[in-house]
């Protein structure tokens, strides 16, 4: 796996590990989130694993069908800054 596809595995297993979310919880979300921002499908090398739909893209749907809208303003607030 490249750092990319670990980072948004990170991000699922943290959110099935409790049902609400803790600020440690949002803490490590942040930082694999941040990977995801950082490092693009390109830079990682991902000729093996082709992101269908990226990865961006599924944690915002995710954390839509959760109902951590909150969370989700946070997150993309502060990848825009």
């Amino acid at each position: 796996m490249n750092r990319r596809s670990n980072s948004f595995l990170k991000i699922l297993l943290t959110l099935a590990q409790s049902a609400g979310t803790t600020t440690v919880n949002e803490k490590k979300i942040r930082k694999e989130w941040e990977i995801l921002k950082n490092e693009t499908p390109e830079v990682a090398g991902q000729s093996f694993a082709i992101e269908i739909v990226p990865y961006e893209d599924l944690v915002e749907l995710l954390l839509a069908k959760m109902g951590l809208t909150s969370l989700m303003q946070e997150i993309f607030r502060g990848s825009r800054q």
